[in-house]
């Protein structure tokens, strides 16, 4: 069964290529952004009519374009006869904006000035809804004091009530990757307009995001040589299928791997990574360690499994004739015996983890090559300090591009960069996989998809599949090698 993983992949954008969008649509394509911010408004208005019902839409609206989606939206609102407070950034405001604002005003809609918002008493009517238009895409902090000032009050009224729902428009306000710790609205909701921006999976916070279609060419705006793209969780089920091994197989035709790794002291990594591998259909597998009870202790659990010293690894036929090779699990830096670059054979593909990253640092790379560092470890690979991932990940794209070299990028939110400088990032924060071992558990499956033939887009993100699907798991605080047997569980009985 084959894996259509274009249903599981979708685009996503920088705010200036949304911009950009924006900009060629109405140029290019002749759609008015007057009628742009009329789908935007039907599209939101349609999906959250049941929360707009029978209450006091208070928008906040600044004076961009966001504000004019905020505009928008109050005209459908208060023509279908709900209740609408509209508070407007008084200046200069595009046609479009003006447009909707001259709607409200022949529809006797009261326009308060925005200023008036800090001074207007909410305490009365618990039963309304902010919608927050203040600022969009355009954005770069600091706030302006005002916009600070009335953040702080939409934010106060929703601690003293947290049933009043927040709904931001395309952006949420004051929101910036770059600057984490700055004063942004609590929104419940954010809804993504035309595009799904880049920006919004960095946030950290609870918060439910829906998409808006509203007509936009993105298409045209893929470039050829590089692209940005959300992996979605493939189902379990399209997984096992999709790994099914054939009737006619054998060990080797299932994958071989060879493991480099579990020094004296650090067994555990290196046994989870190997089983981790044949947990997925991996077919033969060796351990190469220096430590003789870690050996002892891989054959002592599993006599099937191998495992030698890892002096003279690459004399050994198995090491040679391995289709991939896992360094690092486990692995002291001072107990590999040769120069790294001297093993690289560009037939083969290479995941170096964990204790080899350290090994790689300054040496040449290669394309058939990935690393899975986690924030700390690609700091010391820059040497570069980061104060937030932002920061990590602005430098993941040129490093990967100058290095020729593929990374997996790991944190609650991860990035997988090709050698090329495509981006694909995983959005799926999970409390129950920050643990110790998760990351072996990672690379193992990763190894096991590989070594099956598989290419390294797809197998980054069936692994990164495989390891979520442990979610659903009772225990609230589990071990690695309990998620691993978990998995096992499902992968062979569903």
């Amino acid at each position: 069964m084959e894996i259509n993983f274009k249903k599981y992949r979708r685009p996503i954008f920088s705010n200036e290529e949304s911009k950009n969008i924006d900009d060629f649509t109405i140029t290019e394509f002749g759609i008015s952004g007057t009628s742009l911010m009329g789908f935007a408004a039907i599209s939101v208005f349609q999906k959250y009519f049941k929360l707009f019902q029978n209450k006091t839409t208070v928008l906040l609206c600044g004076r961009g374009n966001n504000g004019g989606d905020g505009l928008s939206l109050a005209y459908f609102l208060n023509s279908c006869g709900e209740e609408v407070r509209v508070f407007l950034k008084h200046g200069d405001h595009s046609s479009e904006t003006n447009f909707y604002k001259n709607l409200l005003i022949r529809s006797e809609v009261n326009l308060s000035p925005l200023s008036e918002f800090e001074t207007t008493d909410f305490s009365e009517n618990q039963n309304i809804v902010f919608v927050d238009c203040l600022l969009g895409i355009g954005f770069s902090p600091p706030l302006s004091k005002e916009y600070e000032n009335i953040i702080k009050k939409v934010n106060s009224i929703k601690k003293k009530s947290a049933k009043i729902p927040i709904i931001s428009i395309d952006t949420i306000s004051g929101y910036s990757p770059t600057s984490r710790k700055g004063v942004y609205v609590f929104s419940d909701i954010l809804c993504e307009i035309g595009t799904r921006k880049i920006d919004s999976l960095f946030f950290d916070g609870r918060l439910q995001k829906t998409f808006h279609e509203i007509g936009f060419p993105k298409q045209i705006f893929k470039n050829t040589d590089e692209s940005t793209t959300e992996f979605k969780k493939i189902p379990f089920k399209k997984i096992r299928k999709y790994l099914k091994r054939k009737n006619t197989s054998n060990k080797y035709s299932n994958g071989s791997a060879s493991i480099i790794g579990g020094s004296e002291g650090m067994s555990g990594s290196v046994i989870l990574s190997q089983r981790a591998f044949h947990t997925v259909g991996g077919g033969i597998s060796k351990v190469y360690s220096n430590s003789e009870l870690t050996i002892s202790e891989i054959i002592s659990k599993d006599e099937s499994m191998m495992a030698k010293s890892l002096k003279d690894f690459q004399e050994d036929v198995f090491f040679q004739k391995s289709k991939v090779v896992l360094i690092g699990p486990g692995l002291n830096k001072n107990d590999f015996p040769v120069d790294i670059e001297s093993i690289i054979q560009k037939e083969k593909f290479y995941i170096f983890d964990a204790g080899a990253l350290d090994l790689i640092k300054g040496k040449k790379l290669f394309q058939n090559i990935i690393l899975t560092p986690h924030t700390g470890e690609f700091s010391r690979l820059t040497g570069n300090t980061y104060t937030n991932f932002f920061e990590a990940y602005e430098d993941l794209k040129i490093y990967s591009k100058t290095h020729r070299v593929n990374i997996l990028l790991k944190d609650s939110l991860s990035i997988f960069s090709d050698f090329l400088g495509n981006l694909y990032f995983w959005k799926y924060p999970n409390p129950k996989l920050s643990v110790m071992g998760s990351g072996d558990l990672l690379a193992g499956f990763l190894l096991g998809v590989l070594a099956r033939g598989y290419n390294l887009t797809d197998s980054v993100q069936i692994a990164l599949s495989i390891l979520q699907n442990s979610a659903p798991i009772k225990k609230e605080f589990p071990t690695a090698s309990q998620i691993r047997k978990y998995i096992e569980k499902r992968f062979f009985y569903g």
